[in-house]
């Protein structure tokens, strides 16, 4: 990742764990990287059961920095991957939004149940759409992703 041209978090966290990788301090596959979230989702869930909120948001970044490093071993741009992700939630939810309100019922009116069962239905057909719209390799390939580690 070039070094010289972002400072965002997402890429500081990038640059931090290439720096550790180049010393050798590294998994030698992404399950390492995988279970080291699992983990970190675990440690949330465990703060969280005991009432402490203040360490499930350190856990949180620890989380963060973990996906991070995944999108690291997946050679793609950290920012790029959540802004897809962000960018399909969005054209998922927008869809929701339109049959809620083509529909004779409120917000209130939907269960979160009935909201999530429209939210499975219509992400299938955004997900069409888009799919005729961008890329197959889920993110902007041309600006998102990075030569394949080795």
């Amino acid at each position: 990742m070039d070094k010289s041209t972002d400072n965002s978090s997402l890429c500081n966290a990038w640059r931090i764990q290439e720096d550790a990788a180049q010393l050798g301090f590294d998994w030698p596959d992404i399950q390492g990287v995988l279970d080291k979230i699992e983990e970190e989702l675990g440690e949330i869930r465990e703060a969280l059961a005991a009432g402490d909120v203040a360490h499930a948001r350190i856990e949180l970044g620890d989380l963060l920095l973990a996906s991070v490093n995944a999108a690291r071993f997946l050679s793609v741009k950290p920012a790029c991957a959540l802004d897809d992700a962000a960018a399909r939630f969005q054209d998922r939810f927008q869809l929701v939004k339109k049959h809620v309100e083509a529909s004779d019922r409120s917000w209130e009116n939907y269960s979160l149940e009935e909201l999530e069962t429209l939210w499975q239905r219509l992400k299938k057909v955004a997900d069409k759409e888009r799919d005729k719209r961008v890329d197959k390799g889920g993110v902007n390939q041309a600006n998102c992703t990075l030569p394949i580690r080795e």
